[in-house]
């Protein structure tokens, strides 16, 4: 167990509550550079009781499949936000959200694509204010909702419930609380380094 007395004394109730909830998250897989576990939940494809969202087999273009006539509903090409070629790491199924979540080969950007029928359109870049419909919406059936990183990561944890929030952490073991509804860092989590129980004194 870690421990970080300075954090859980000065920091804010609603800071803490979502440090707690950190138990609540379910472990995912390593975003990149790592060999799949027993317990790893990387997959390629992401299905839906009519849809099926599946990967090539080299990651770099994302299928949508509709499993009653097996036809290819929207294919893209994946790019990053830098608009270089990318390849997708593995889909999670955020069934709570009606949501596909795919995470990039970058280790700094996270995709979600919404199945839902009432879905919002998706506005890509930056947008002043997306409830006033500013801006041109992307055209795709299935368009992604980006989400950039401050920084690469190597771990990603999701929330099992909801979906909602993600926790990822970097190689330096600093960890980023994301929001998956307003696609931004919540918070920072600096953790002090381990103590073993059974050698101290």
């Amino acid at each position: 167990m870690r421990i970080f007395s300075r954090f859980l004394v000065r920091t804010p109730y609603s800071k803490l509550a979502v440090f707690c909830g950190l138990s609540l998250l379910s472990f995912i897989a390593p975003a990149s550079g790592q060999h799949p576990s027993k317990d790893d939940h990387r997959q390629q494809m992401c299905e839906t009781s009519t849809l099926r969202f599946q990967l090539t087999a080299d990651g770099a273009r994302l299928d949508v499949v509709d499993r009653t006539s097996e036809t290819v509903i929207e294919s893209t090409e994946v790019k990053d936000h830098r608009h270089d070629p990318a390849q997708i790491a593995f889909l999670i199924h955020a069934a709570p959200r009606k949501s596909c979540v795919a995470v990039l080969q970058t280790g700094d950007e996270i995709w979600e694509l919404s199945y839902a029928d009432d879905r919002e359109p998706v506005y890509q870049g930056y947008v002043h204010d997306y409830k006033m419909r500013e801006g041109v919406p992307d055209a795709r059936r299935y368009p992604a909702r980006i989400t950039i990183l401050e920084k690469k990561f190597r771990w990603i944890r999701f929330d099992q419930h909801s979906f909602r929030y993600m926790s990822v952490t970097d190689d330096e073991g600093k960890t980023q609380i994301i929001n998956l509804d307003i696609r931004r860092k919540m918070l920072d989590l600096h953790f002090s380094e381990e103590i073993d129980l059974t050698k101290s004194k």
